[in-house]
């Protein structure tokens, strides 16, 4: 799997790459490496994208959710996949109330 963002707090401990593989955080803790995180910590649109380097037939996207300071969680806006031809499709978009080590499932 690979993984690209827009941005990222660093070039290794909360790049793309941490979100790949088995989630390594399962509780709240501040300043914690091991997940991604975008660079600025602001408001403004980040993107997160994730290359599976075959075709997957997705059941549902599951989204481990850690931030720092803990009400920075709930921050995922939306979800699209991306088909065998490039093109783009939504599948969840909304207001997300996960806690911080919660999990987003769409």
């Amino acid at each position: 799997t690979a993984a690209e963002a827009s941005s990222a707090f660093s070039n290794y401990d909360w790049s793309a790459v941490q979100a790949t593989g088995a989630p390594t955080h399962s509780a709240c803790a501040a300043f914690t490496a091991g997940s991604w995180a975008p660079g600025p910590k602001n408001t403004q649109t980040h993107t997160l994208t994730l290359d599976f380097g075959a075709l997957v037939f997705a059941e549902g996207v599951r989204v481990w959710e850690h931030a720092n300071p803990a009400a920075a969680s709930g921050f995922v806006k939306r979800i699209d996949v991306i088909d065998e031809q490039g093109t783009m499709h939504l599948v969840w978009q909304g207001t997300d109330s996960t806690p911080c080590g919660g999990k987003l499932d769409v």
